[in-house]
């Protein structure tokens, strides 16, 4: 309720503005994505690392805010935030929740929040690319996140590719799960000119928890991708799904994310109806024209 912000000068003042529920969906609500933070190492310590959703959202209310709620945009714990929302309005924890009203009707059975211990040699590996050697090293495997009873709503889900194929059917088609008007709210560009300066790309913004098309872009989709390189779209105006699996941090290969959706719009066919420029450096992609 009344935030905090730290300043470049290093001094903490008050924040100038509330925090709104539409701040944590827009990712421009002043939080960061700091798993050290002081507040919630000391509260891993004092909880010998089980504490919950909750808890872990209200150690980092106790951190100060990077800027003002509203004014940029920045990926953040916002989407953990909005998990323990949702606890507090439905009366559920959180991965329960999910379970009920996403997992369970699209028959999303290998998907999870609590994957049990037996089954963590399960999990596929995760690599870095070493950009000395050349190559992809694989990464230790570790079981340790913030709290053992945290469902983190910005990335604890475990799933399959088979799975999260169901759910992005699901979001493209609509009505499974959200009315399509929903999903249209979902999809528009939200990101006001200020807060789009900190966004890392021109032909796509940010809607309600998603990539979408910029204002004035020829793309139809949205969806979003990891930081391990999986790539994610949905388009529905083409009734079209890209998913694209990937466990390498730091891959060399992290532009051809953003090329997936004109490669295969071209392999397929598929025309915009709108006249396009080129796109800033296309590489061997052309970008198609109507």
């Amino acid at each position: 309720e009344h935030m905090t912000v730290l300043d470049e000068d290093g001094s903490i003042r008050p924040a100038k503005t509330d925090m709104l529920i539409t701040n944590l969906f827009q990712m421009t609500a002043g939080l960061s994505y700091n798993y050290h933070s002081p507040k919630l190492i000391e509260l891993c310590k004092q909880t010998n690392n089980m504490c919950s959703t909750r808890e872990v959202v209200r150690a980092i209310a106790g951190e100060p805010l990077l800027f003002d709620p509203g004014a940029r945009y920045k990926y953040s714990f916002a989407h953990d935030v909005l998990g323990a929302l949702i606890e507090v309005l439905s009366g559920q924890l959180f991965e329960d929740y999910v379970k009920d009203h996403i997992f369970t009707p699209l028959g999303m059975d290998r998907s999870t929040f609590r994957l049990p211990e037996s089954e963590y040699d399960t999990l596929t590996c995760q690599y870095r690319f070493d950009t000395e050697a050349g190559r992809a090293v694989e990464i230790a495997r570790s079981n340790e996140r913030v709290g053992m009873r945290f469902a983190s709503g910005g990335g604890g889900c475990v799933s399959t590719v088979d799975d999260y194929v169901k759910f992005a059917l699901a979001m493209c088609k609509g009505e499974q799960l959200l009315k399509r008007d929903t999903i249209k709210m979902m999809t528009v560009d939200r990101l006001t000119p200020q807060q789009k300066q900190f966004w890392p790309g021109k032909e796509t913004s940010y809607g309600l928890g998603v990539r979408v098309p910029a204002t004035g872009s020829w793309r139809t989709e949205f969806g979003w991708g990891g930081a391990a390189g999986a790539f994610i779209a949905m388009d529905p105006v083409h009734d079209l799904v890209i998913f694209y699996a990937q466990q390498l941090l730091s891959s060399p290969n992290q532009k051809l994310r953003g090329n997936l959706y004109p490669m295969l719009m071209e392999e397929l066919g598929l025309h915009f109806g709108a006249e396009v420029a080129e796109a800033e450096d296309p590489g061997n992609i052309r970008v198609l024209k109507r």
